[in-house]
């Protein structure tokens, strides 16, 4: 099995699986959206600074982590942001840097446990 049938396979059964899956069953956990928060006021800052777009925010609460997606035509953090930055994304399980069609940088950042079943 290729990279693109594992995906199509396992995606299909994770779509499933949200289908039975209920927002209502999920609470806010607090520390972790706290840390998804300064995540994204440290790219709402640099937005206002470097110039760049929120092109995605994803909080939903079955889906249990919180997405963030931003895009800039150049990504350059200079030294005083350098400690924030670092700081910041820690908090995130997963990151990813592409480029978009249009030559823009897009920055894809996961933030794990925004939500949690209720009662756990």
């Amino acid at each position: 099995m290729n990279n693109v049938d594992f995906v199509a396979k396992y995606g299909k059964i994770y779509l499933k699986y949200l289908e039975n899956e209920r927002n209502e069953d999920y609470e806010i956990n607090y520390e972790q959206l706290g840390k998804f928060a300064d995540i994204m006021n440290f790219y709402k800052d640099l937005i206002a600074e470097i110039g760049g777009k929120v092109d995605e925010v994803e909080l939903e609460p079955k889906i249990v982590s919180g997405g963030l997606t931003v895009s800039f035509v150049v990504f350059d953090i200079v030294s005083h942001q350098i400690e924030r930055f670092c700081a910041v994304m820690r908090h995130a399980s997963a990151i990813t840097i592409d480029a978009t069609a249009d030559s823009r940088v897009c920055i894809s950042i996961t933030v794990p446990n925004v939500f949690r079943r209720k009662g756990k």
